[in-house]
């Protein structure tokens, strides 16, 4: 009787030990597949963050170049308006020469 007992001891023993082992294994399966879904999602993020900061790098790129655009208008726009005020410049002395000019002639003839 004494071997019998501690047979079915045993036997007891290991069934405990391998629901024991079968709970463990279930419990970090169902670890392992929500780890595994986790970082799926992390990885469909992850894309979903790199397509957007791409698409913000295209925006940014033509925001540059718009920029870049205006700067060369803002340019050739100064420098037409310092030569339009340069040849404003030059036609007030013209005028001014030529209205010396007349008043000249103008005292000239009425000293005839």
């Amino acid at each position: 009787m004494n071997i019998q007992s501690k047979y079915r001891h045993l036997q007891d023993e290991k069934l405990l030990q391998d629901n024991d082992f079968r709970t463990k294994h279930d419990s970090n399966m169902a670890s392992l597949h929500g780890l595994k879904k986790e970082l799926d999602d992390l990885r469909f993020m992850l894309n979903d963050k790199n397509r957007d900061n791409g698409n913000l790098q295209d925006q940014i790129a033509g925001l540059r170049d718009q920029i870049n655009r205006k700067d060369m208008e803002i340019a050739s726009s100064k420098s037409s308006a310092a030569q339009k005020s340069d040849q404003g410049f030059s036609l007030r002395k013209e005028i001014d020469n030529l209205e010396y000019e007349a008043k000249r002639l103008h005292e000239e003839k009425a000293k005839d």
